[in-house]
């Protein structure tokens, strides 16, 4: 684990040394996974994840009978607390194991938690950061963010009344942004929630990226309106689409599906480049970070630099 990181910092070194751009223009970011992708069948795409993460078992296939669900109903709380602990803990062992050595971490810009399918996980996260926090020097401390996940466009998480509906963006970025209830945390008051300095989306085809940028930016603008964000700055947005397929988790293949366009090369960029600037003209975001995930290349990257 720690490895890589230095591996990015030599990468980092070479580049500057044959260039001579300053060291300073060019960021580390410590990419971390939800705790789906650990999972021998890997969930990070739709957040179904066995006790004590979540509420069951994921089970293949499917049974009508007992549907898959990956979240809690209304009188399951206390197994939600306990979620929430179990994935603070695995979220802050990681966190701290690249943390403990002072070279790796002295090479890390920022921290980057990606593909996160949940917000009881995005709450959990939010903990183990300010236990970190805690734990570290002000000076060490890093700026961070969260990305979630819009598989077929909607947020993975189910409501807890059931029914195949999902949270929306109202109650995804309370998770990000908003005071949790003491309930939250399992009763306990002295809980503390760090909160992020950008909200993302990553690993999610481009032709869903649009409407749920639009949805959050509209549900960011109604917060800033009646409570404000973290009791502080405009959040950045942070986003980084894939390059015109979808993973099919059953066969483990890229492919198109759902039909998807093929979007690739610039026509990936121009369609990025305009939910960019409609997402800045919202004026809700402190600055947006653009990027691509899976199956992105030189070639996107290269025409998205030019259309923005």
């Amino acid at each position: 684990m720690r490895s890589s990181v230095m591996l990015a910092a030599e990468a980092r070194n070479r580049f500057v040394a044959e260039t001579n751009l300053p060291i300073d223009n060019i960021k580390i970011a410590l990419s971390l996974a939800a705790y789906g992708a650990s999972l021998p069948l890997p969930h990070e795409f739709d957040g179904y994840y066995p006790p004590p993460y979540g509420p069951q078992a994921y089970v293949y296939p499917p049974d009508p009978t007992h549907p898959n669900r990956n979240a809690f109903r209304e009188d399951e709380r206390a197994q939600e607390a306990q979620s929430e602990n179990e994935l603070t803990a695995f979220h802050l062992e990681r966190l701290r194991a690249y943390a403990a050595d002072k070279e790796t971490w002295r090479a890390v810009d920022v921290l980057a938690f990606e593909t996160v399918p949940l917000a009881r996980e995005v709450r959990a996260i939010r903990r183990a950061v300010a236990i970190l926090e805690d734990e570290v020097a002000p000076e060490e401390r890093k700026p961070w963010w969260v990305c979630a996940v819009y598989t077929s466009g909607e947020f993975p998480e189910e409501r807890a009344s059931g029914g195949g509906a999902h949270l929306g963006a109202e109650q995804v970025l309370a998770a990000y942004f908003g005071d949790v209830p003491a309930a939250r945390g399992g009763g306990r008051e002295d809980v503390r929630y760090a909160v992020p300095d950008a909200f993302g989306i990553n690993c999610t085809a481009i032709a869903h990226v649009g409407s749920a940028v639009a949805s959050v930016s509209d549900a960011l603008a109604k917060m800033h309106a009646t409570t404000g964000v973290g009791s502080v700055k405009k959040p950045w947005l942070v986003l980084k689409p894939n390059g015109g397929q979808t993973y099919d988790m059953e066969t483990r293949k890229w492919g198109w599906y759902s039909g998807e366009t093929r979007a690739q090369g610039e026509e990936w960029a121009e369609r990025l480049g305009e939910i960019v600037h409609t997402a800045a003209e919202k004026g809700v975001w402190g600055g947006i970070l653009v990027g691509g995930c899976c199956k992105t290349g030189e070639k996107e990257l290269r025409a998205l630099s030019k259309v923005l």
